[in-house]
């Protein structure tokens, strides 16, 4: 149940960032490698902050391709888990053709410490008699170094690559400082860490529960449109009872995670 919970939380942030997001586009070449380069500026970013990363999740979502037969959507299903190695199973109601959704997660023997979430949707919109393919897939791993994001992001754009699809990477990385922070204390790490960034920050939430804000960094390498807004980085943090640990999650164009 708790993984059905994890996949099924997965599907519905990614579809909501499907949804209401543009990506700007770019270059590919200079894309990937830039992407890189934004993921190790985040953990160099929490480094300098004396946060420690914790965990790491790249994400891909997307409508990936339109079907006019439900059995199209089982064969890229098919696809999916020979180039991802693993099982997809059926999530959705069998009598209900207006969403076929398959959704599994297996661990990656070659690198440590990390698995991988996939989910595929196919919705039907009856207007066009077609079906939407919805892809999103999650890779994650716990307590990573800067070699174990450069590894990590290779393999999910190779894998990406297989099945023709541009790799455009949502990077988040998570860390935590022992015990609870004053509010104005909580507020002002999380400032700074847009500072470190050069970035500007928008309106966001700045709440006792949750502290969350946007903004535009000049040194990320891409941004996206958002209510008419451009941005490429969102900044939150929590505190935890349970953990009895302060939580901070950069995400770059958006947070895609679920907070500490």
């Amino acid at each position: 149940m708790f993984f059905k919970s994890k996949i099924n939380l997965l599907f519905v942030v990614l579809l909501i960032a499907i949804a209401f997001v543009i990506i700007v586009p770019v270059n590919g070449t200079t894309y990937i490698k830039d992407r890189e380069a934004d993921g190790l500026l985040l953990m160099r970013t929490f480094s300098r902050a004396d946060i420690q990363t914790e965990k790491l999740t790249l994400s891909y979502s997307g409508i990936v391709e339109s079907y006019h037969e439900s059995d199209e959507i089982k064969i890229f299903k098919e696809e999916l888990e020979k180039t991802f190695s693993l099982n997809l199973s059926l999530a959705s109601d069998s009598g209900d053709q207006r969403l076929i959704k398959y959704q599994g997660q297996t661990k990656i023997p070659s690198l440590p410490n990390t698995e991988i979430q996939v989910a595929l949707a196919g919705v039907l919109h009856e207007d066009e008699d077609t079906y939407k393919a919805h892809l999103m897939i999650s890779l994650s791993s716990t307590a990573p170094d800067e070699k174990d994001f450069l590894q990590d992001y290779a393999h999910l754009r190779e894998l990406l690559e297989r099945i023709h699809l541009r790799p455009e990477i949502i990077i988040n990385v998570q860390g935590s400082i022992d015990g609870k922070l004053e509010q104005d204390v909580q507020q002002q790490m999380v400032m700074d860490l847009f500072k470190n960034l050069d970035a500007t920050v928008y309106k966001g939430m700045d709440e006792k529960a949750l502290i969350s804000f946007t903004g535009l960094s000049e040194k990320l390498s891409y941004m996206e449109e958002n209510n008419e807004r451009q941005i490429n980085v969102q900044i939150a943090s929590r505190y935890s009872p349970v953990d009895k640990k302060t939580s901070f999650t950069i995400g770059t164009p958006f947070i895609t995670v679920g907070y500490n």
